[in-house]
């Protein structure tokens, strides 16, 4: 009868390991670990072995400290990833005691990604280096460790690298089978691909890897699918789908109480915002990101989302503040990630600076050619705006104003605040409504002189700038003279 029953008793363990590590692949950290105890989420809480033989108490161990390493970069817990590398530091060399070759290539890719997790992208390559060569057989241990060497070739900006190997393992993963795996390994092909300029063949991967994240239930990586691709919808200018996508990705991780991948969100989000020039509104998403970053581990993470926010203030025309969060982005890349991060990170900052001197120098102050056969010539007291579009006046709600039907208003790129006088476009049409601006609960609205007001929703518009003046016919050199508006 004893025996019976610690034979049960070890079933029931076994069947336990087998339930941890399947939440795991679902992204269920914190449910996983309430399953070892109530206990596990307190600081320096370790799961109870005494009743196991060496092999069980070891994989116990290995399942509570991989999901230590990802809760606690999920929630930013301070100190979280060194706890996780050290159980599984003690757990791989008794594994390694145990002749169980698979299971310390688990441990050595759990490893790797806790350096990943802080940035110390060497050393997470050593480590993945080690499981990779520790056997060749195809397990789920050196599929998932094929997977982390690519997210660290991606990390390290090594797309074509990551791409020519990945091409390889192509036929292996789709194989294999597993969607989890077939999913994180289609998301790294995907960024690697559209970081490379190749939109098509990233647009094809990225899709399947949301479509086998979905397969595997796994929302945080579901959110992660929905932000890659909110990332190339911008890059080809599909602003509003990108919305769409960062959008849902936002929702995931809130759900799912994700801090470290909503900060980043965000950041896709500030991205967004400063490909539509709506610079305010991109520095108010980034400042949220890098407060959320802040409080967590990834280093990596934080100099990105502070390399964001430099372009940002570059175009804000911030210098102090842009060449202030410029080194504090470069120092973090330098130590954490490496110099040719920080390089990259300093060459997207002159990129950003030579497009707004690019942009400064082809703008007129005086006179500006709205078309071939139109020029406009505004009155000192609206030189100091740098740009300038023409906009014809269509229909007559705003007549008292001076902008008749048939007048030409001419709009500036400005600092919008409640109450401005503006022009926007319907992303879906490209439609223009103009009117009085103000902006509540990503509703915005648009009011006219004696007619209804226009309602739109925040992110089906962009706003195209203010509407500073006016003018009619032409003079006799072909020029029309811009008169300032007096509301």
């Amino acid at each position: 009868m004893r025996a019976l029953q610690a034979n049960l008793s070890r079933r029931s363990r076994a069947v336990s390991a087998k339930r941890l590590f399947g939440l795991e692949r679902k992204g269920k950290y914190e449910e996983a670990l309430r399953e070892i105890s109530d206990n596990s989420l307190i600081p320096g809480f370790a799961p109870d072995i005494s009743e196991l033989t060496d092999s069980e108490a070891a994989e116990l161990r290995l399942r509570f400290a991989a999901l230590l390493g990802f809760y606690g970069h999920n929630r930013q817990i301070t100190d979280s990833q060194q706890r996780s590398k050290d159980i599984l530091t003690d757990v791989r060399d008794r594994f390694e005691s145990f002749g169980e070759v698979q299971k310390v290539v688990e441990c050595e890719n759990y490893i790797a990604l806790c350096y990943w997790r802080t940035g110390e992208l060497n050393e997470a390559e050593v480590w993945i280096e080690s499981a990779l060569a520790r056997s060749s057989e195809i397990t789920d241990a050196r599929m998932y460790a094929f997977v982390t060497r690519s997210l660290i070739l991606l990390s390290k900006r090594r797309y074509e690298d990551n791409i020519r190997e990945c091409v390889q393992l192509s036929p292996m993963f789709f194989r294999f089978g597993d969607a989890f795996l077939t999913g994180s390994y289609c998301t790294n092909v995907g960024l690697s691909f559209k970081n490379a300029g190749r939109r098509d063949e990233a647009l094809r991967y990225l899709q399947l890897a949301r479509g086998y994240h979905g397969i595997a239930k796994h929302h945080v990586y579901l959110g992660t699918a929905e932000n890659n691709l909110a990332q190339l919808y911008k890059t080809a200018g599909h602003l509003f789908k990108a919305h769409e996508s960062i959008d849902a990705a936002i929702r995931s991780f809130r759900h799912v109480k994700d801090h470290t991948r909503e900060g980043f969100a965000l950041d896709t989000k500030a991205l967004i915002y400063y490909s539509e020039g709506k610079f305010d509104l991109a520095l108010k998403a980034v400042e949220s990101a890098v407060r959320i970053l802040r409080k967590g581990e990834n280093a990596g993470y934080l100099a990105e989302t502070l390399q964001t926010k430099c372009k940002i203030q570059v175009f804000l025309e911030d210098v102090s503040g842009a060449v202030e969060t410029l080194h504090e982005a470069m120092d973090i890349a330098r130590v954490q990630v490496g110099e040719e991060c920080a390089a990259g990170i300093f060459n997207e900052f002159l990129a950003a600076a030579n497009e707004l001197a690019d942009t400064k120098t082809d703008r007129r102050r005086q006179n500006v050619t709205v078309t071939d056969k139109l020029q406009l010539v505004l009155p000192d007291s609206l030189s100091h705006y740098d740009d300038y579009q023409g906009l014809w006046i269509k229909n007559p709600h705003l007549e008292s104003l001076g902008l008749t039907v048939g007048s030409l208003a001419v709009i500036a790129p400005a600092r919008i605040k409640r109450g401005d006088l503006v022009a926007v476009s319907e992303v879906a049409t490209d439609a223009v409504s103009c009117g009085f601006y103000d902006e509540e609960f990503g509703i915005i609205c648009l009011e006219g002189v004696n007619t209804d007001p226009q309602l739109f929703d925040a992110d089906a518009v962009r706003v195209l700038g203010k509407i500073i003046g006016v003018c009619g016919g032409k003079d006799e050199n072909g020029k029309m003279a811009v008169e300032p508006l007096n509301i």
